[in-house]
Order: structure tokens, then C-alpha cells, then sequence
């Protein structure tokens, strides 16, 4: 992944702010933060931003237990675009 490419998606969704408070989040690849993006916006009808986006980089396995979904089955779900 192109940590420029994961900079102007985070700032498309209006999370731009990540990229200077919370830098350690950009180590998620693009595809996975997309997916998990996604997910929040169709499936749980969340709009991320400043209080709640941690929820889109908890770890895999307790994303998983938390929303029955594998990485893999989500970025299949959600493929970046």
C-alpha cells in the first residue's frame, strides 16, 4: 500500500485528522480500511469521525468476534475501489 494513496482516502471520508493525531493507523493496509469503512457506513449505519473511528481499526480478531466477519470475507464484501 502507498501511504499517500491511504492519506487521500482518509481525507475523502473526512478522516484526514488521523493522519496527524493518530498516525499509528495508517499501518492498516488500504484495503482493509476501506472494507471496515464501508462495513460501518451499510451495515451499521455509522458515520465515522473523531468520537467513534476506532472502532474501524480494533484488531482482526476482535473485529471478528465482534461482527461474526473475517478480514477476508470483508474485503471480498468490499473491495477497493
Amino acid at each position: 500500500d502507498n501511504t499517500r494513496d491511504k492519506i487521500e482516502y482518509l481525507r475523502s471520508v473526512q478522516l484526514g485528522f488521523i493522519i496527524l493525531e493518530d498516525t499509528r493507523r495508517l499501518m492498516m493496509s488500504l484495503d482493509l480500511m476501506y472494507a471496515r469503512y464501508e462495513f460501518f457506513k451499510n451495515e451499521q449505519d455509522k458515520i465515522m469521525d473523531e468520537t467513534n473511528y476506532t472502532v474501524m481499526f480494533q484488531g482482526n480478531e476482535q473485529f471478528q468476534k465482534t461482527y461474526n466477519l473475517s478480514k477476508k470475507e470483508l474485503i471480498e464484501k468490499y473491495p477497493c475501489k
